[in-house]
């Protein structure tokens, strides 16, 4: 007889239920530790940026290695691009050091790169020449040509009668041996980096270039080249030198080039101080929708070149950002809102910011353009950050274009010609031809380059059109009319014909910022500096409308402070655009423009009192029956703003009372936080005596609160260059 066991069900199941809830507990916890850990491992950024030589240029095919722990080269890296331009994608998060390698230049090690969750570190790096680094470059077209490389140690020079005897090699080889030299394209044969005046100089055929020439070269079948400046067949330096004292005196000797030494020039600015609201009640000053200091100063600071305080125009950088602000009536080209907090680096003052938006336009609705592209293909244009970027942009530009625009295309260096007549838009390809086949060379005469674009301009008007001269150029006129006085002239009185002048600025080293932005000023127009094909594509595309369509000219801004409720204020930045207050109802003073959907902000810094009474303030506005504004004990100041419709020549007058609307910073939009901390950055990099207590690292909490929507990453990039600042 079998023995059965048996089990007390009533006991046993609870003990059974509590093992498998213990057992699903741990499941659990560790299911959940697994995805954290997996998902906090998955996190990833990437580090981009330029590498560049001693003069700005940027380096083609430069090496950048991800480094290991004990300072070994891992297999994770980059190839820099043509420009120079370099990108590390998927690196987890944490800390890296980076390893910057171009033949013929001192190795760069680059420790604690932060890398943050699906953010892109910015790090741009100059590289300094080795002892032996290539400072000239000659070519001459002989049977066996020759590049000839000077150094700090030996300058050789070989007689032609002596070239048939050289070793030579590959275009490909040579390429990857000789610093400066490379392949953009395994088709279009050598190309040699350089350009700019006073830095690399070449020879070929015995004349002397600027520039960047392309191989194939007429007459020019293959190259040789004297490595390390000793050719093969020399044992050393001491041999060569033997073997050339008994041949005849060569008179094409390469004399070693000095370093660059910027020219770049820029206005002084004196920044405001605080007015006593009592004695100046009215602060007048043009609009202005500038936007070319911000990306000076960021090519500055991601090349780690010092930034003069006088590049810093901190409305430029404010304007720079688009901010939400709400779209105008039909009745008015734009719309007008305030905004007011403590201010974030003096708690004891009041923060005003003003916005202005500019209306949109549908783009079908837009008005038919009558473009013509003025581009400056002087010799000091050759460099990659000017002409190549030139052509670039104005192609972004021109496949925006509706059939019905039209485009002409109008070159100066030594003198000025048509290179494209007026043409429909439709014929797309037909531009983009002519951009395309520009070369640079030559002296700069920009003042006969801009009197034959205004004329193509003015011979092919569009009455009811959008006729506007876009000059590209580095700012460096040099031939005919050239000084700024003489300029500025000649744009003041082209502007009468009803044509609008935009002025983009390109390139490095020589670049006149003070005169491009004083064109502009003058010319009824907007001034952008575009430094990479980011900022190309943000000008010519995202804000096509605003930077090339303007809905309203000379527009000026009047604020007229309650002197009770006021101690005193400043205008932060602006410094260029201030006007005497009776210029406020003078319709013969120029002011700003405001482009399609284009937004300008600015901001006011105020010491209030606590007393508030009514006030009445004299406008200086003698020529208009409203000579005084009344404010009441609710006012803090009146606003007014005069503007000219494009086709009009007398203003029209918008006057609004902003009151004591005063919110906790906490409670302010992201785009007040986000223009306070624009503000606080570039006084801080220009040393402002305002700026208090203030510091990089409060800038940087201000703005990373503020970021919101960022579809281009311009705020978050921005938030990059201030950490970029923090290092210096």
């Amino acid at each position: 007889m079998k023995k059965h066991s048996t089990f007390n069900l009533s006991q046993d199941r609870p003990i059974v239920h509590h093992v498998g809830n213990t057992l699903l507990r741990f499941i659990a916890t560790m299911l959940f530790l697994f995805y954290w850990t997996l998902n906090a491992f998955s996190q990833t950024g990437s580090i981009s940026g330029k590498i560049v030589d001693e003069n700005g240029e940027g380096f083609p095919s430069a090496s950048v290695i991800v480094l290991d722990s004990i300072g070994r080269a891992t297999a994770v890296g980059a190839k820099s691009d043509y420009d120079g331009n370099y990108e590390i994608k998927n690196l987890k998060v944490g800390h890296y050091d980076l390893k910057f390698q171009y033949i013929g230049y001192k190795t760069r090690i680059e420790k604690g790169v932060v890398v943050r969750a699906d953010n892109t570190t910015l790090l741009s790096i100059k590289l300094e020449p080795a002892d032996n680094a290539m400072s000239e470059v000659m070519v001459i077209a002989y049977k066996m040509p020759l590049i000839q490389k000077s150094s700090t140690t030996l300058s050789s020079v070989i007689h032609h009668n002596n070239i048939k005897n050289l070793p030579t090699q590959s275009i490909s080889d040579l390429a990857s041996q000789t610093a400066g030299v490379y392949q953009q394209d395994a088709n279009k044969g050598l190309s040699i980096r350089g350009g700019r005046e006073d830095a690399t100089v070449y020879y070929v055929n015995g004349r002397k270039v600027i520039g960047k020439p392309n191989v194939p070269i007429q007459g020019v079948d293959q190259l040789s080249i004297i490595t390390g400046g000793v050719p093969a067949k020399y044992g050393s330096a001491e041999d060569m030198q033997l073997d050339q004292a008994k041949m005849p005196i060569d008179n094409t000797r390469v004399e070693p080039t000095k370093p660059e030494t910027s020219t770049e020039e820029f206005n002084t600015i004196i920044e405001n101080e605080f007015l006593v609201a009592a004695r100046s009640p009215l602060s007048t000053f043009s609009i202005d929708v500038d936007a070319a200091s911000y990306s000076i100063l960021r090519r500055k600071l991601m090349e780690r070149n010092a930034i003069p305080a006088d590049a810093i125009r901190l409305e430029e950088m404010i304007n720079y950002f688009p901010y939400n602000y709400p779209n105008a009536s039909a009745e008015q080209p734009f719309s007008v809102q305030t905004e007011m907090s403590d201010c974030p680096w003096d708690s004891s003052h009041v923060l005003l910011k003003i916005g202005i938006q500019g209306k949109k336009i549908d783009t079908d609705k837009q008005p038919p353009s009558n473009l013509v592209f003025l581009i400056d293909v002087s010799g000091s244009m050759q460099s990659m950050d000017k002409l190549p970027l030139v052509q670039k942009s104005l192609k972004l530009l021109v496949n925006q274009l509706k059939p019905d625009d039209q485009v002409a295309l109008v070159v100066y260096a030594g003198s000025a010609g048509l290179v494209l007549p007026t043409t429909p838009a439709a014929n797309k390809q037909k531009i983009i031809d002519a951009i395309e086949q520009l070369e640079a060379g030559g002296s700069t005469a920009g003042g006969a380059g801009i009197q034959l674009a205004y004329k193509t301009a003015i011979d092919n008007f569009k009455k009811e059109g959008n006729n506007r001269v876009i000059l590209c150029t580095d700012g460096d006129f040099n031939v005919g009319v050239s000084s700024e006085n003489e300029l500025v002239n000649l744009i003041e009185e082209k502007r009468k014909s009803g044509v609008f002048l935009s002025v983009l600025g390109f390139g490095t080293g020589n670049y006149k910022d003070s005169r491009m932005e004083q064109l502009a000023d003058k010319g009824n127009g907007n001034y952008a500096y575009i430094d990479n094909e980011k900022e190309a594509q943000k000008n010519m595309v995202a804000q096509m409308g605003a930077n090339f369509i303007t809905i309203a000219k000379d527009v000026k801004i009047q604020a007229v402070f309650n002197p009770t409720a006021v101690k005193s204020y400043r205008l932060i930045g602006y410094e260029n655009r201030k006007l005497q207050d009776e210029d406020f109802s003078n319709d013969k003073i120029d002011a700003g423009e405001i482009g399609a959907g284009a937004n300008v902000t600015a901001l006011y810094e105020l010491v209030l009192s606590k007393e508030r009474k009514m006030a009445t303030i004299d406008l200086d506005d003698k020529k208009h029956k409203n000579d005084q504004m009344e404010l009441s004990s609710n006012d803090l100041m009146g606003l007014r703003i005069r503007f000219k419709k494009p086709d009009e020549n007398k203003s029209a007058l918008i006057e609004e009372r902003v009151g004591f609307d005063i919110r906790k910073l906490s409670e302010t939009s992201n785009d007040f936080r986000f223009a306070a901390a624009v503000a606080s950055f570039g006084m801080l990099l220009r040393h402002s005596k305002f700026s208090g207590n203030f510091t990089l690292e409060k800038t940087a909490t201000l703005a990373k609160g503020a970021l919101g929507e960022d579809p281009d990453g311009l705020r978050e990039e921005m938030l990059s260059l201030v950490d970029l600042a923090e290092k210096r």
